[in-house]
Formats: structure tokens, C-alpha cells, sequence
């Protein structure tokens, strides 16, 4: 007697519509598909083929895709698999979106995470000296590392915006116009960032470049050339700590606004052509531009004058240290989440669609001044 298994039918779960959704409009590959949501929902997902926005809705309300539209449609807003599948989908999207603006907060700053909302102190690394030589047993060190001392406090703070899809876009099954709206998400958390970033180097609170700090030039000889780069890196690199010992910080950026770039870009590919040694173009020796070789130039549209922010300037250039040692400024992500995340909203009745909160949890902060140097160029 032959005993026949029937192939049990996938089950359709939240994941894996997901799954389908990401791979039909977003393209993803099923190796990460599978290592998100598991095999079980990738097999299910299979048997799911090419899906776009109304299919979604479609099959979380578990309403057939001919059906009255706003029947389908108020069906799947009332369970929870809609919400999931749209998020799923929309956070994958505006990852890309945010990377790919020219924003330049998250190079020349020094990235941490926040824990809370609340001021979060920050120790200053540069308060110890170096270390002392042990010449016998049972040495005592009273000269703390670091302490109780905090250098500069940081706090997060909460940035969203809500967006909407129409109804019109589900009963049109329009991908794009859904696919849209990460994007746009991405775009204005990293312009976000970029704006509250150069709101605080600008507003030079507590002359944080200035005299006192050593990190301020002035004057026509701060105007951006290879003569007044050397001088910004001689500051950097004669900057001491706490104990009154070199920092050895070594510049990294050169970061100008657009008036400047082509300035900084001319001069870094001229002297990166040639190697080592003075520059010659075309059999008359550039002496002196090497200097500009060995930091990578930035351009900050904020920094320039038509970025519309207080304290901006086309003339104004600045060289940072490497973030990743000592910091001049921080910017600091609430759980380490380094992207907005969107999240459906409740949608009131005068509006026939679904709503999107997108929310960016993160703080900025002037950390040490050592780490950077600010030439007015005028």
C-alpha cells in the first residue's frame, strides 16, 4: 500500500509578505531575505511571486485583490500585519536614501551613543599625561587617567515629521509613489543632522574657536593656501593635554565651504599626482603646495554664506584632527540608531490613506577645541 504526504502549503504570515514586498520593490537578495525573516517565510514568500503595493494590502486584510478598494483597504489598516510589512519595507529604503546625501556631520565628528534623552556627561580624554615609569615594587600613582572630570555634556533630542499615502496611490497600485516617501525621509533626517551640526560650529559658543583655545587665525594670511594649511597643522599638532604634554593628534580634514572647493580639490589633486616633493605643472615647480596633499579636503554647503546660517562665511575654512582619536565635536545617536525610523500613525477620518510618523532621536555637541582649528581667511 502506498501512503501519499501532501506538501503542506506555506503559511502566509506577516513575514513573509514582508519578504515578497522587499524582494518584489525593493529588489533585496534572498540571502539577506532569509536572514531576516527565516526560510520558512522566504518559502512562503515564493509562493507569493511579484507583489506591489495593492497585493499587500490585498493579502494582509485577507481581502481579494478585485474587491471594492476601500473594503480591502480598510480591512488591512484594521490588522496588524499591514503596519508591519509597510515599515519593514519603508526602513529599508531609507537607509539608502539618508547615505546618499552629501551630508559630512558623521565624518569630521566623532560618533557615539546616547542611552537616554537626558545630558549625558563625557570624559575628557585628554586630561591624563603620559605614563609614569615603574622603578619599584609597590609604586603608588596618584595622578588619576581620567577621574570624575567631564569635559562636555551631550543631550538628545526628538525630530519627526509625519508623511502620508494617499488613497488614490494604493487603489492605483503606485510602488513608486509609496517607495517615494522613504526617500524623502532619508533626505531630510540627513539634512537634519547636517543643519543642527553647523547651527553649533557657527554659532561658536563660548568663543569654542577663538584666542583662548588657540585654534583661531585671522587675517590675510588665514586666506586658504598651502602656506596657511602648514600653519593650521602646526596648531593642531603642538595642541597638549591636561598634563602639559603633546596631544601627537594628526590632521585629517580640511573642510571648506563650496566657494573654496575647487581651491582645496585643485591643489590636494595637483600635489597627489605628483607624489612626494614640490608639484610641477607643465615645467613650472609649485613649491610649497605639498601640505594640502596630506588631508582629505570636505566641502559643508551649510558652512558657505548661501547655506542662509548665522555666522557663515565663503571665506571661513577648518582643519580637524581625526575624530576617531580626539573629537572636536560629537554627535551622539539615542540607542545607537543612526537612522530615522518610520512608523505608521493613527489617521484621522479627514484623511483617506495612511499615515507615516518618521522620528530621528539625536543630539550634537562641541566636545574639545584642541581637535580643530578655524581660519577666518579674511
Amino acid at each position: 500500500m502506498l501512503t501519499t504526504f501532501a506538501r503542506t502549503r506555506p503559511v502566509i504570515t506577516s513575514r513573509a509578505i514582508a519578504a515578497a514586498a522587499a524582494r518584489s520593490l525593493l529588489h533585496w537578495p534572498d540571502r539577506l531575505l532569509e536572514r531576516e525573516h527565516g526560510a520558512m517565510a522566504l518559502e512562503a514568500a515564493d509562493s507569493l511571486g511579484n507583489i506591489g503595493l495593492k497585493s499587500i494590502f490585498s493579502l494582509c486584510g485577507g481581502v481579494d485583490f478585485d474587491a471594492d478598494p476601500d473594503d480591502m483597504i480598510f480591512a488591512a489598516i484594521s490588522t496588524e500585519s499591514l503596519p508591519v510589512v509597510l515599515e519593514n519595507v519603508a526602513n529599508k529604503s531609507v537607509v539608502a536614501a539618508y547615505e546618499a546625501v552629501g551630508a559630512v556631520a558623521n565624518t569630521v565628528c566623532a560618533v557615539s551613543d546616547l542611552r537616554s534623552l537626558r545630558p549625558e556627561g563625557r570624559v575628557r580624554l585628554t586630561a591624563g599625561g603620559t605614563f609614569e615609569r615603574v622603578t619599584g615594587v609597590g609604586l603608588e600613582l596618584n595622578q588619576p587617567w581620567l577621574g570624575d572630570d567631564s569635559s562636555h555634556n551631550i543631550t538628545g533630542s526628538s525630530y519627526s515629521r509625519l508623511y502620508q499615502i494617499p488613497r488614490e496611490v494604493i487603489i492605483n497600485d503606485d510602488a513608486g509613489a509609496f517607495l517615494g516617501m522613504p526617500k524623502v525621509v532619508g533626505r531630510n533626517a540627513a539634512t537634519t543632522v547636517e543643519r543642527v551640526l553647523f547651527e553649533l560650529i557657527l554659532a561658536n559658543a563660548s568663543s569654542f574657536f577663538g584666542t583662548g583655545n588657540g585654534n583661531y587665525k585671522s587675517g590675510a594670511g588665514s586666506a586658504l593656501s598651502a602656506t596657511s594649511l602648514a600653519t593650521a597643522a602646526q596648531t593642531l599638532r603642538e595642541q597638549k593635554d591636561d598634563n602639559g604634554d603633546l596631544l601627537l593628534q594628526v590632521p585629517r580634514f580640511l573642510m571648506v565651504p563650496p566657494a573654496l572647493e575647487a581651491t582645496a580639490l585643485a591643489q590636494y589633486r595637483l600635489t597627489n599626482v605628483e607624489g612626494a616633493g614640490s608639484v610641477n605643472d607643465g615645467g613650472s615647480e609649485m613649491a610649497g603646495d605639498l601640505p594640502l596633499s596630506r588631508y582629505t579636503p570636505i566641502t559643508a554647503g551649510y558652512l558657505g554664506a548661501a547655506g542662509g546660517l548665522t555666522g557663515a562665511s565663503d571665506t571661513g575654512w577648518y582643519t580637524f584632527a581625526n575624530p576617531a582619536d580626539i573629537a572636536a565635536f560629537e554627535i551622539g545617536y539615542l540607542n545607537g540608531q543612526r537612522y530615522p525610523v518610520i512608523r505608521t500613525a493613527p489617521t484621522d477620518g479627514s484623511f483617506l490613506g495612511v499615515t507615516f510618523q518618521a522620528i530621528f532621536d539625536f543630539g550634537v555637541a562641541a566636545a574639545d577645541p584642541r581637535a580643530a582649528v578655524l581660519s577666518a581667511g579674511v
